[in-house]
This record gives C-alpha cells, structure tokens and sequence, in this order.
C-alpha cells in the first residue's frame, strides 16, 4: 500500500529516489531555515538596499538595482538569513538600510531559489543560514514591493525593522535620508 504522500505522486521526505527529489528535499530545508512555515516558503523574499540607492534606481514601474548589472540578478534573502546577509554585507554602508518586502508572483522577471551566491567583499555567516538564496533575474517590479521597511543599526549589527509600511506610505511619508 502508497503512503497518502506516494499516491499524490510526492515521494516522503527522507526517499530520495531521483536528482528532482534531492533538490526537493534541499528546499524544504531551506524553507526551514529561514524560519517560516514550510507552505510560506516561497510566498515572501526580502531585499536588502541602502535608501539612497532605492530612490534612485526606482524608475516608473520597477526598480533596477546596481547588483542586476553587476550579478546578472538581485540578491534576495527569506527571512532567517536576512540580518545575517545585513551584517555581512552592509555594516560599513553609510544611511538607512531599507529592507523590501516582496512577492514573487508579482515579478515578472524569473526568480531562482539557488546556492548561494556569494561576493568576495562581504562575511560567510549569512552562508549558515540557509542553504538557498532567492536570485531575481531582471528589475524588481514595484507592484511586487509588498512592505518597506528600515533595518535598524545597533552596537552588535542589524535588527529586524521595528514595523514595515506600504512602498508607496513610504514614498510619501519619508523625505530621502542624506548619507
């Protein structure tokens, strides 16, 4: 007799059977540690970017970070890995750190949940965090831009943002921060 999980035609979670199932199992664990549910998973990225930057690549319908050119894709983050990958690549980054809640649904560009990938200037503790990172493979629709919210600056590094609003709340709310 299937188990409830074979019938559905979903192997249980510790038979690895092909390569489709390995990478399964890795993003379950990855959904693990980013510390939601396993169903909110993919449901939520977040990226990471100094206001200045925000303002000034916000262009019409999408913003463009300096990263797509550079990477060839957005570097996002789920939730458990966020202040880690804050700390070790922001710490020295002059002004606000703006933290972008976003839905992937909602971006038209491709969205790949990948090994990390990660850049020589920045730490390694972000790399215990998860073992996938979302990569977002073109501009970051703004309609996708969920919540904004301001990373906090502390003594020890980062903390979560104390409360998010909506991006165009913030638009309107807060005058550009000077570096």
């Amino acid at each position: 007799m299937c188990s409830p999980n074979e019938r559905r035609g979903s192997p249980p979670f510790n038979r690895i059977r092909t390569p489709h199932d390995r990478i399964r199992r890795e993003r379950i664990l990855a959904g693990a540690a980013t510390g939601l549910p396993r169903e909110d998973i993919r449901r939520v990225i977040y990226h990471i970017v100094p206001e200045q930057e925000f303002r000034t690549a916000l262009e019409g319908p999408a913003f463009v970070p300096a990263a797509l050119a550079r990477d060839g894709f957005v570097h996002c983050s789920f939730e458990g890995s966020v202040i880690a990958v804050a700390n070790d690549y922001f710490a020295g980054v002059p002004g606000r750190l703006l933290l972008l809640e976003l839905t992937p649904e909602k971006l038209s560009s491709e969205t790949r949940h990948e090994s990390p990938a990660p850049l020589p200037t920045g730490g390694s503790a972000h790399l215990a965090q998860a073992a996938l990172f979302p990569h977002v493979y073109g501009p970051i629709d703004r309609v996708a831009i969920t919540r904004v919210g301001v990373l906090r600056r502390t003594a020890t590094g980062f903390e979560w943002p104390s409360s998010f609003t909506s991006l165009d709340s913030f638009l309107a709310a807060d005058p550009p921060a000077r570096p």
